[in-house]
């Protein structure tokens, strides 16, 4: 079967969006996620409350990914805290079991309210 055009567009675009969201997880330590979510919205003619919920845990699979792939280079090229490490990664796996299940029992606009806003919030304190 020969893809037809609309298809090819949409893995192309996929495509760069990964490898950017990749490069700015990597570069900056977040921010690949708001592209994926971005992107996944774009392409997925479906804004039903199961889809955003969908499209909101595929970008975390993908960003565990990339964040493992960051942190396997970061540890060939720096020194990573073991104390810090397991200090946030203990409470922050918790943080995620909560926030996974929460996800699904959440409104979609109040999701995607609770996300923006901690976009804003991420985005002053770098500023600043």
């Amino acid at each position: 079967m020969v893809p037809d055009k609309k298809s090819i567009k949409d893995f192309s675009l996929a495509a760069t969006a990964g490898v950017a969201a990749g490069f700015i997880n990597g570069f900056l330590g977040a921010g690949g996620g708001i592209i994926l979510l971005w992107i996944l919205g774009r392409l997925n003619p479906d804004k039903g409350a199961g889809a955003v919920r969908d499209n909101f845990a595929s970008v975390v699979a993908v960003v565990l990914l990339l964040s493992c792939v960051s942190a396997v280079t970061y540890s060939h090229t720096s020194n990573i805290e073991t104390a810090s490490l397991l200090t946030l990664a203990l409470p922050g796996m918790a943080g995620g079991v909560a926030g996974a299940y929460l996800t699904d029992r959440l409104n979609t606009k109040l999701l995607k309210l609770a996300f923006s806003v901690l976009i804003v919030i991420a985005g002053i304190n770098m500023v600043f």
